[in-house]
């Protein structure tokens, strides 16, 4: 018993003077890091195989046919050619994306579903009516009926764009903002209230929610449908999801524009407006510590494409918000930008001047090759911890070396598909 009493002792002893370190407990691991995948400049264009442009167009009065005008054949085999995105390259880019969908988090999608020319080419390949010089003059002379059918084949278009990003991202959210081509009245033509805010309202909800489309506004998620700012003006603030604390404020920044008219073609400064002072009031309402991403369509900053075509600079945007956000530098962890169909990675410029603000902005490549760039998708790592931008992976698509680059081929030909390789950007 004493030999007994005695060990004890020792143990006790042992426990007493053992390293008060040892007795810590050791500091949970680190976030690993997350993936998402950012998209952009989709442009996705129906008219360059009459077969599948005839699943979007619905049913309708059968149109006589009758051999075209050379004038109507030029611009019909116009949109053929586009240098966008035919369906075939859309679902190639889905292919690849889709062996690296289950370990991504988010998709960002930050603009132009539609292909460039929509309204023009919806009036040559579907009313087979020479249409007009540009396409806010096309919609101008499109009659009641043709308004019509050319919203629902907008909507059919859009829906068939989301519901095959959905299918590749099954339960993932999806975050939609809209870019000039989104419209169902013509480039950088959209009003605000507009239908076809509305009729895209549950699509885009869905997404959110990563779940198949709400059959009714009624069943929209109540952090997307709060203040029907989407149906007001195709913005909305929601939290982001698998990161922490943190927000994402999405807004069609294409009202600011100088471009930008009414679907009646008037000047709009009153939305353009509006839109600014809800940007204001998101970046008001942001609480304590709390972070935040930006997404839009159209950059800040000088347009070099412009500037160089006019001899002298050339804005983006009439109404720079820029400078709303260089008081909440400490909150605003990156801003998602596209329009340009070029990747790029710098600092958000700031308003009338040659200096920056100190916040990230990430330009994402596009799908569509029509700037000459090959289609692209972008693999994010973020940190969640800190809701920053860790480095990114471009993925793009490139023809055999024999084709001679990439360019899709036109209906009429026969090009293998592209194949898809990783290019790992500098860590940031």
């Amino acid at each position: 018993m004493r030999h007994l009493r005695t060990a004890s002792l020792r143990l006790l002893l042992a426990v007493i003077s053992a390293p008060l370190a040892a007795q810590t407990p050791a500091p949970p691991p680190a976030p690993q890091p997350i993936t998402a995948v950012f998209l952009s400049d989709i442009h996705l264009n129906p008219f360059h195989d009459p077969a599948f442009l005839a699943t979007l167009t619905g049913p309708s009065a059968p149109v006589p046919e009758l051999t075209p005008s050379p004038a109507l054949a030029a611009v019909q085999d116009f949109c053929r050619k586009l240098p966008d995105t035919p369906d075939a390259l859309f679902l190639s880019s889905l292919a690849a994306i889709r062996p690296r969908a289950a370990s991504v988090s988010f998709v960002t999608v930050s603009g132009d579903l539609l292909s460039h020319q929509f309204t023009r080419c919806f009036a040559a390949s579907v009313l087979r009516t020479e249409p007009a010089a540009s396409d806010s003059a096309e919609y101008l002379i499109l009659t009641p009926d043709q308004r019509r059918r050319y919203q629902d084949f907008v909507q059919n278009t859009v829906a068939y764009v989301t519901a095959q990003l959905r299918d590749a991202f099954p339960n993932t959210p999806i975050y939609y903002a809209l870019g000039n081509n989104d419209s169902a009245c013509g480039d950088y033509n959209l009003d605000a209230n507009d239908e076809f805010l509305r009729r895209t309202a549950p699509l885009v909800a869905a997404a959110i929610a990563g779940n198949p489309p709400a059959s009714t506004s009624a069943d929209l998620p109540s952090q997307f449908a709060a203040d029907g700012s989407w149906q007001a003006t195709g913005s909305y603030n929601v939290p982001l999801a698998a990161l922490p604390n943190t927000r994402l404020i999405v807004f069609d920044d294409v009202f600011l524009a100088p471009d930008h008219r009414t679907c009646s073609g008037a000047d709009d400064p009153a939305t353009a407006k509006a839109e600014l002072a809800w940007l204001t009031l998101q970046l008001q309402s942001l609480k304590p510590n709390q972070k935040v991403w930006i997404m839009a369509h159209i950059p800040p900053g000088i347009d070099l494409y412009s500037s160089i075509k006019r001899r002298f600079p050339v804005a983006f945007l009439k109404y720079d918000f820029a400078g709303l956000l260089a008081p909440y530098t400490g909150s605003v962890r990156l801003t998602i930008f596209a329009h340009t169909h070029i990747d790029d990675l710098t600092l958000l410029p700031a308003p009338d001047s040659l200096q920056t603000i100190p916040i990230t902005l990430k330009s994402v490549q596009s799908i569509s090759p029509d700037h000459g760039n090959l289609p692209t998708f972008t693999l994010a790592s973020i940190d969640p911890a800190t809701s920053t931008l860790l480095s990114y992976t471009l993925i793009t698509a490139a023809l055999s070396p024999t084709a001679g680059g990439y360019t899709w081929p036109a209906a009429d030909a026969s090009l293998p598909p592209p194949t898809w390789t990783s290019t790992p950007a500098a860590a940031h």
